[in-house]
């Protein structure tokens, strides 16, 4: 028997999908911060790099968080 405060597995299966798309997100947001912070001089390329991916996966858990949560 299940009491009022307990989550159906349903919303449990929920709940973990949004944290791993929020965690894509933070790693994206990593990324982007590990980027800026590098301030070796040669290193503009592997700057470039880790931002791009960054911004894409920070877009893309954005996107995924918009779709799955308010659809």
């Amino acid at each position: 028997m299940l009491n009022d405060n307990t989550l159906t597995e349903v919303e449990e299966v929920r709940l973990s999908i949004i944290l791993i798309i929020l965690l894509f997100a933070f790693f994206g947001l990593l990324m982007i911060v590990s980027a800026i912070g590098m301030h070796e001089r040669d290193s503009w390329m592997t700057r470039l790099i880790l931002f791009v991916i960054g911004l894409c996966c920070m877009s893309l858990g954005g996107y995924l968080f918009y779709v799955y949560v308010f659809a």
